[in-house]
């Protein structure tokens, strides 16, 4: 089993719980482009956002930090993975044109008849 992912971010010390959950991603999200020589991740993920975007939802009335200290990395790696691949895909979108905007809401009513 994998331990928790080490980052430079990591050489110092958390003071609160959710800033080591945000350590914690962020190496995960380090890892996660680092694995790719080229691609997706390499080329259309903007890190500094998306840690942005996770700050604002982990704690106060987002998910609770302690809930995300407590999954294994493993499942912590594919939740954030999750999530990465849900923002590229949402910012490709935002590049469309209007009709291929419509052709891509037609294929997928297609897909949730089937």
């Amino acid at each position: 089993m994998k331990g928790i992912a080490t980052s430079p971010l990591q050489d110092k010390k958390p003071r609160s719980t959710k800033e080591f959950v945000m350590q914690r991603i962020s190496a995960i999200v380090d890892e996660l482009i680092g694995e790719e020589e080229t691609g997706t991740f390499k080329e259309e993920f903007d890190k500094t956002e998306f840690m942005e975007h996770s700050s604002k939802l982990i704690g106060e009335d987002g998910v609770s930090p302690e809930m995300l200290t407590s999954i294994s990395y493993e499942e912590l790696k594919e939740r954030v993975e999750a999530v990465m691949w849900s923002q590229i895909v949402a910012g490709t979108l935002n590049d469309l044109s209007p009709e291929q905007i419509k052709a891509f809401d037609e294929s997928l009513k297609e897909r949730r008849r089937l």
